[in-house]
């Protein structure tokens, strides 16, 4: 949701045709704040908590290799609070200060290989519609994608509806509906094994300004559900339950 649109009005200014071309050498930065609430539940047991993070994300575009725009994502500048307090830990570094490059055609969707090093915010670029589309008219979009941090895989597989609520001869508004699934593996916990599942359904608002191609505002609210279990030699299985509560708001500043 992150990608910058070329709008052409057809019909009259009656429809539009929403393809992904972004001028070679353009730079955009984003600042992002995401709130979360949170809920364990382990041997019966509650205990909720918040979390907070902040960050910038620059997006740099390359030349068009085919049918595809080569788009380096880097995340910078990043600060995650947990109950006020700044935490840092190697896998929080890994994922919150990656850099890598997507591929992505005229229609907003990923190339085939989707093996990715790092957090890559992958997963809200929304798919295009194939023909012009008329307020009120809806796609549906389904993406799936591979993660891989320092000592996890995590598999993610988002798809839902978008729509195009309503525009002018500046602004648009795409709204859309989700549900995301992600299955992550700590893979390097010896003798530890950690394996999560994670399924959720989200609601987004996005406002751009078409005239110059440009995301104004990201809305995204996200529910949550994630089940843990740990394997450990000679005890147990260990289940732990959370429930996630997650608001993202994002913004272009330049």
């Amino acid at each position: 949701m992150i990608a910058i649109f070329f709008v052409f009005f057809l019909s009259a200014g009656e429809s539009l045709l929403l393809r992904y071309a972004p001028a070679e050498g353009r730079v955009s930065l984003y600042e992002t704040e995401m709130e979360s609430r949170h809920q364990l539940t382990e041997r019966g047991a509650k205990m909720d908590f918040a979390s907070r993070l902040y960050l910038n994300i620059r997006e740099s575009v390359g030349r068009k290799e085919g049918e595809y725009f080569p788009v380096t994502v880097a995340l910078e500048k990043t600060q995650f609070l947990l109950e006020g307090e700044e935490l840092n830990n190697k896998t929080v570094e890994d994922v919150l200060r990656s850099t890598h490059t997507l591929f992505i055609n005229e229609e907003g969707k990923l190339k085939e290989s989707k093996e990715m090093d790092g957090f890559s915010f992958a997963s809200l670029y929304p798919g295009l519609p194939a023909g012009p589309k008329r307020a009120g008219e809806s796609w549906p979009y389904k993406d799936r994608m591979i993660l891989r941090l320092r000592d996890m895989n995590i598999e993610t597989e988002v798809k839902g509806t978008y729509t195009l609520v309503k525009w002018n001869n500046k602004e648009a508004v795409i709204s859309g509906e989700y549900e995301l699934y992600a299955f992550n593996i700590y893979r390097e916990k010896k003798p530890v094994r950690v394996e999560s599942r994670f399924l959720g359904k989200g609601k987004s608002e996005i406002i751009y300004n078409h005239r110059v191609s440009r995301i104004v505002s990201l809305d995204q609210s996200l529910e949550l559900s994630t089940v843990s279990q740990a394997y450990y030699p000679d005890f147990p299985i260990q289940n732990v339950k959370m429930n996630h509560t997650v608001h993202t708001r994002l913004k272009w500043v330049k």
